[in-house]
């Protein structure tokens, strides 16, 4: 087994300690646990830089979710990075890019190969194909060090399988700052394993990191403990549990660590498997496993689990179900919240429903096949269709191969009072939350989200207007037009924090706004694949974008976050003639112009 593998990791793992002692023992000592944007950059695509000419359909895409209420889409054809599935990616606590992965090397924060990055796995150019192929963990007593986790592949007909789990060490003190992988390849599990499904949650101490990866068809998952002591096989999991034979699908931990869920899509067109499991944070042991068949024609599984760990959301292909991990029939509760509405990504790609991911906005994403598009579910804290399930909602105008990023939940504490809360870590809230108009004609009625982490126990609300509320995602009516300071607290038995934005809204505001709206323009016009609506200055807010054709059937749509100042938009397999594109802010238009598409 690999006891020996991680015996020498470790003994690699201690020298490289000794020459940081006096940092380890630091952060040893004083441990902070309240991370909170370490998943703040995702990264899409299928190929780039010099692999793709410019003002194509081929490049990456990138969210970024430090733009508040919803992330900012950027697009660089520039990057030279290529995505297959895998995708890991890592901020600081600040928000600020660290590194990502393909599976098969480490780019830097400047997007280009980290030093010592390549092949950190058989390196074949085109990124590995395996969902949930890596992720990275910050790197427990250790400042500014990463642990990647990261597999193998192997090709069979028709799907990929793991093989060789890794760790790689990634110290971003290194290299002025830009990072080198100082550790590469250590394997820890010399095993056949599933393809792909790494996933991780916090350990009940509130430092340390449980990883789980499966075997190859076996009712065995195999447990490594990451510590400040290292990184090691901790346990083979596998008593009492029912076997698993391996497919397309995806593994994840509800947020709040208490479950752990996998989908297995085993041969085409065949029912596809669905296993939930209890977890324990603290003994990191697996219990109560229950298991369905779902058969529902496609191919390829997602899974993601809403920010208060209520509800599964189960995605194959062209069909989107909800069920409820409270209830004691978890199965019985399935709701169809989204059925695919035939859409074509591009010139001959369906958005159809694939892998998944919670975001840190609240939202679950979803890719799709290797379109131009991404699906959300916008309020997924809700039952049934009320989650507000959206389809191709985010346009990332450039190809994306099935690719969503793989994170565990950062912002988890300790299991206050358990055996295993011995390092004075409590859990102390951090208040947080997003706004919006669900009711585009009644624009002084907002719906607030808390987005707040570490258990609060109690929400007060400060709308700026007098008014008050106490409700966890409160929907609060405004009075007057106006910009309102909205301010949030939350508290336990521990502490409390405050979180407050400026909110403005009104007829009136959208009106007078538009007075000095820039004008847009669409480049090139007349356009063949891609056109670039622009505008003279940089958004007052966030403002959408939505092009008909001439019988008025939106065929693409996208946004404008505040302070952008234009957005690709990608128009591939439309017939030549006339498009009309129409920019709107808070349900108001501003503005409409004409596309034409000539070949």
């Amino acid at each position: 087994m690999p006891a020996r593998e991680a015996l020498r990791f470790s003994c690699r793992l201690l020298r490289f300690m000794k020459k940081h002692l006096l940092l380890v023992l630091f952060a040893v000592c004083c441990t902070v646990l309240y991370s909170q944007k370490n998943d703040y950059f995702w990264i899409f695509g299928h190929s780039g830089g010099l692999q793709s000419p410019p003002d194509d359909e081929f490049g990456n895409a990138i969210l970024d979710f430090r733009a508040g209420n919803r992330p900012e889409l950027e697009i660089h054809q520039e990057y030279d990075m290529n995505f297959s599935a895998t995708c890991a990616t890592i901020c600081d606590s600040t928000g600020q890019l660290q590194f990502y992965t393909n599976g098969e090397k480490v780019y830097n924060r400047h997007h280009v190969l980290m030093e010592n990055g390549w092949e950190i796995n058989f390196d074949d150019g085109y990124g590995y194909k395996m969902p949930q192929g890596a992720m990275a963990f910050p790197y427990p007593g250790h400042p500014r060090q990463y642990v990647l986790m990261h597999m193998d592949v192997i090709v069979w007909p028709g799907y990929a399988r793991g093989q060789n789990l890794s760790a790689s060490i990634i110290d971003m003190s290194m290299d002025n700052g830009s990072g080198k992988v100082v550790i590469k390849n250590n394997i820890l599990i010399p095993d056949t394993l599933n393809g792909g499904q790494i996933t991780g949650v916090k350990h009940a101490n509130g430092r340390d990191w449980w990883a789980l990866i499966p075997e190859n068809n076996s009712k065995y998952i195999y447990e490594i403990l990451i510590s400040p002591e290292g990184v090691t096989l901790y346990d083979t999991l596998g008593d009492g549990l029912d076997e698993v034979i391996d497919g397309l699908g995806q593994s994840v931990f509800s947020p709040d660590g208490t479950k752990y869920i996998r989908t297995n899509d085993v041969i085409l067109g065949e029912p596809f498997r669905l296993d939930v499991y209890d977890f324990d944070r603290c003994t990191g042991q697996l219990s109560s496993q229950r298991t369905k068949f779902l058969d529902y024609p496609g191919f390829g599984v997602g899974i993601a689990v809403s920010p208060d760990s209520r509800y599964l959301y189960v995605m194959r292909t062209t069909k989107a179900f909800q069920y409820d991990l409270t209830a004691a029939d978890i199965f019985a509760t399935e709701i169809l919240v989204a059925e695919w509405d035939g859409f074509i990504s591009g010139a001959v790609y369906g958005s159809y429903f694939r892998f998944s991911q919670l975001g840190p906005d609240g939202r679950i994403y979803a890719a799709s096949s290797p379109t131009f598009h991404l699906h959300q579910v916008n309020f997924p804290n809700r039952k049934g269709v009320a989650c507000d399930f959206r389809q191709h909602s985010i346009n990332l105008t450039v190809y994306n191969a099935y690719t969503i990023p793989n994170f565990p939940n950062y912002r988890l504490g300790p299991v206050d009072g358990s055996s295993c809360d011995t390092l004075g870590l409590d859990n102390r809230p951090v208040a947080n939350f997003r706004w919006e108009h669900e009711d585009s004609l009644d624009l002084l009625q907002v719906t607030f989200t808390d987005l707040s982490s570490y258990e609060p126990a109690q929400w007060y609300w400060d709308f700026g207007d007098g008014s008050t509320a106490q409700d966890t995602s409160p929907v609060h009516l405004f009075a007057a037009e106006g910009t309102y300071y909205v301010c949030q607290t939350v508290s336990n038995a521990n502490s409390a924090d405050t979180f407050c934005q400026q909110v403005t809204l009104g007829l009136s505001a959208v009106e007078e706004a538009a007075k000095d709206e820039p004008r847009y323009q669409a480049v090139p016009n007349p356009a063949r694949d891609v056109v670039e609506v622009r505008c003279e200055a940089p958004a007052l807010r966030e403002q959408s974008v939505i092009v008909r054709n001439a019988l008025g059937v939106v065929i693409a749509t996208g946004f404008f976050p505040p302070g952008s100042t234009s957005l690709r938009i990608n128009l591939r397999g439309q017939p030549e003639g006339m498009l009309f594109f129409t920019v709107t802010a808070e349900g108001q238009s501003l503005y409409t112009g004409k596309i034409i598409i000539q070949r």
